[in-house]
């Protein structure tokens, strides 16, 4: 029999693993995935700053749109009202008559244009009189209360321009006018049934809130006592309302509407309405022509 040999057996402990060439490529992969993560990343961030800058641009496109539409609005106006005889200067629109009326007639006149008899309140109001060159009635009575001087819109004569020894007319004479026209002070009180020219002057004519839907806002009327009624903020009392049919109405027992309140979109004329002065509504300013803000 032949003998085997076998080799003695050993235990040796297993042998640390080697570095393969996978381990080896482990950085690289992980800087591949940062980089297609960041180029995702990047593609994202490009998607959305396409989706708003085609939302910028539409919103750009849309207010440009808005403002030629609003300068053609405000073209066709001015040119209406330089067709109708209207004369811009200073903020404001003026008319002079072509032929001769009362005073009331002629304020009449004014206020069916939407306008009314002119209010001077600076010497540049005073002096752009005189370029007519002829009679005109002014919006200054005394007819309420002799030699209590008022404008039309309820304010005190402050600044005048009365001519030499004027006004003596006392209360036969209760409408102001223009009469010596090449004069700086050139007023004149006058019998108020006389037939004069007259010069209207139209405020706040040209004005603009934007939107399809309707905005309420704040006008400067408010009611000050149960006796001495609505007044503006500048102290003037209300003389000439519009009023919604059925207003004002205070609110009934459980409000307190003080403040005035107008659509801007309303069809009617008549579009004021009282409301709580607590309420929150928008509201519009004015300038006067220096700058300084009125209301």
């Amino acid at each position: 029999m032949q003998q085997m040999e076998v080799s003695d057996y050993v235990n040796e402990p297993p042998k640390p693993k080697q570095k393969g060439s996978g381990d080896a490529n482990q950085p690289e992969r992980r800087l591949c995935q940062m980089v297609i993560f960041s180029f995702g990343l990047l593609c994202v961030i490009q998607a959305i700053l396409n989706v708003s800058l085609r939302l910028t641009f539409s919103d750009v496109e849309a207010g440009f749109k808005n403002l030629t539409e609003e300068r053609d609005d405000l073209k066709r106006k001015l040119n209406n009202l330089a067709q109708g005889g209207w004369e811009y200067f200073r903020g404001s629109f003026y008319y002079s008559s072509s032929m001769e009326k009362t005073w009331q007639e002629s304020r009449d006149d004014c206020l069916q244009k939407g306008a009314d008899l002119m209010i001077i309140n600076s010497k540049e109001e005073q002096d752009f009189t005189r370029k007519y060159q002829k009679r005109l009635w002014i919006g200054l009575t005394d007819s309420e209360t002799e030699g209590m001087w008022k404008w039309v819109d309820g304010t005190p004569l402050t600044k005048s321009y009365w001519n030499s020894e004027e006004p003596n007319g006392g209360e036969r004479e209760n409408c102001g006018q223009i009469f010596h026209y090449d004069l700086e002070n050139s007023w004149n009180d006058e019998n108020c049934s006389s037939s004069v020219y007259w010069i209207c002057v139209m405020k706040r004519a040209l004005y603009r809130l934007d939107g399809d839907v309707d905005l309420l806002f704040w006008i400067v009327l408010y009611n000050t006592t149960e006796t001495t009624g609505w007044k503006w903020v500048d102290g003037s009392a209300l003389t000439k309302p519009f009023w919604q049919s059925g207003q004002p109405d205070g609110g009934g027992p459980n409000n307190v509407e003080d403040c005035v309140e107008m659509y801007h979109k309303n069809p009617v004329l008549a579009s004021w309405n009282d409301a709580p002065c607590g309420a929150k509504r928008r509201w519009l300013c004015e300038k006067d022509p220096a700058g300084k803000i009125l209301a």
